[in-house]
């Protein structure tokens, strides 16, 4: 995993089946222990940094599950995970069958996490990126017709200024990732404690 990348993302394979995986995530998380330090969802949970210590680039980690057996993918995707992550049953029955997966070595959950920046900045980010590339996409029609008439072709160094404001905005995007990089180690800290807690064996898929 890259702290630089602009949504670092890394994979753990936990074993235990996904329903199992997610009720144990749950009953941790039930705990008021963990009350202000992470939400779940069903096959997704999110880890927020606290409101005290938030900056303006202060991320945030989200992680998804999803079943690593081809078969229960299948039925995963067609169901929208619903019905598998939430899946009713003995949950004893279910966590013998997990000790005995874990005795074998095998992984049956994937688990998705990614860093971003808070969703109202990451929802600016997009919304300046979207807008200057449309500015470089119909500067560079103009710029074609200007030059298809024999004109200056100066809308290309409208086009230009886009792509500047892009590099720029990406370049402090890294410099503001770079200053929160401690915290991105700290939520990734609470989450290996997280799943410590729930006595789930892991190992790092990339």
């Amino acid at each position: 995993m890259s702290l630089m990348a602009m949504r670092p993302t890394f994979r753990l394979q936990l074993r235990g089946e996904l329903n199992v995986v997610q009720q144990r995530l749950h009953e941790v998380l039930k705990r008021p222990t963990w009350k202000e330090r992470g939400q779940i969802f069903g096959d997704y949970a999110e880890f927020h940094v606290s409101e005290a210590e938030q900056r303006y680039w202060s991320p945030h980690l989200a992680i998804h599950l999803e079943p690593l057996n081809p078969e229960q993918q299948i039925e995963y995707r067609h169901t929208d995970g619903a019905k598998l992550a939430s899946a009713e049953g003995n949950l004893a029955a279910r966590n013998a069958a997990t000790n005995e997966q874990a005795e074998t070595g095998t992984a049956n959950t994937l688990l998705v996490g990614r860093f971003a920046p808070r969703q109202n900045v990451w929802m600016l980010v997009w919304i300046v990126y979207l807008a200057m590339g449309f500015i470089v996409f119909f500067a560079l029609v103009y710029a074609g017709v200007q030059y298809w008439m024999n004109a200056t072709p100066w809308a290309l160094s409208v086009g230009l200024g886009a792509v500047v404001c892009i590099l720029t905005l990406h370049l402090v995007s890294m410099i503001g990732q770079g200053w929160s990089s401690d915290q991105m180690h700290e939520l990734r800290a609470r989450l290996d404690e997280l799943l410590r807690e729930t006595g789930l064996e892991l190992s790092e898929a990339n």
